[in-house]
């Protein structure tokens, strides 16, 4: 039983609730789906055990949910937000990861993902967490898709989206509900709800824990609120001052690769 605890943490990555409202291109997977999904991808039988994990299952659970950095070889377990202490001891997590994780960057090569994927199971199978539903952030390629849909939405020619990167996403109206059309699409932020700065900043590949920035974008969003913005501009302030170099690059890269 205790290696399910951290597979279940693993594929159960990037918490969101499921609710009706999450429409457009917001991606929801179960656990049972994604361990299914890699035992038809790496050709195992589908009736295996929850159990006994075959060779690669956690790995392929980690880059499906998108919670894997190749570049390091580790999970992004600290993005997650689904590790609890365990009773009153609030460092059980970050103990783990000094004692066991450490030992085992510095062992296994990081090349060698599976093993690793493997290892970081072990490692983290006494960690209790939250199994509840997950979005699987958007990749790269999603992101251009969004964004080329929201050109033809906003019927921006080629000649526009020209000037609009040159002119800089903020200095053109287009630009700026081009932002904000992103944003909804992905369901980031809406009027009605607000920001999501969680999700936001994990769908970034940033840590979306930490009190004093969610505390600092709320605070930035009240203000913007309160200087009666028309709605694009309004979005694309809030991308760019409240959030700031967490995520505005990634949005201008997003458009300059278009």
């Amino acid at each position: 039983m205790e290696r399910i605890t951290f597979l279940t943490a693993i594929i159960s990555s990037l918490v969101g609730l499921a609710m009706a409202g999450d429409y457009h291109c917001l991606s929801y997977k179960s656990a049972t789906t994604v361990m299914a999904e890699c035992r038809k991808l790496l050709g195992y039988s589908p009736h295996g055990s929850w159990y006994e994990t075959e060779p690669c299952q956690v790995y392929c659970g980690t880059r499906i949910t998108r919670m894997w950095n190749e570049e390091l070889g580790e999970p992004l377990i600290s993005n997650s937000g689904r590790f609890q202490h365990v009773g009153n001891d609030t460092d059980h997590f970050q103990r783990t990861v000094n004692n066991c994780w450490e030992n085992v960057k510095a062992s296994v090569p990081k090349c060698d993902h599976c093993s690793r994927a493997d290892a970081a199971f072990s490692c983290f199978n006494t960690a209790n967490t939250r199994n509840e539903s997950f979005f699987i952030p958007q990749t790269d390629l999603q992101h251009r898709r969004v964004l080329l849909e929201c050109v033809n939405m906003l019927q921006i020619t080629s000649h526009e989206l020209d000037f609009v990167k040159r002119s800089g996403l903020l200095n053109h109206p287009k630009g700026r509900c081009l932002v904000r059309c992103l944003m909804i699409r992905e369901q980031l932020y809406s009027e009605v709800n607000g920001v999501d700065v969680f999700r936001t900043l994990v769908q970034r590949g940033v840590d979306g824990k930490s009190r004093e920035f969610r505390k600092h974008v709320a605070n930035c969003v009240q203000y913007l609120q309160r200087c009666f913005l028309d709605r694009c501009t309004l979005a694309a302030r809030i991308a760019a001052e409240c959030f700031g170099e967490r995520i505005w690059p990634a949005i201008n890269k997003i458009v300059e690769d278009l």
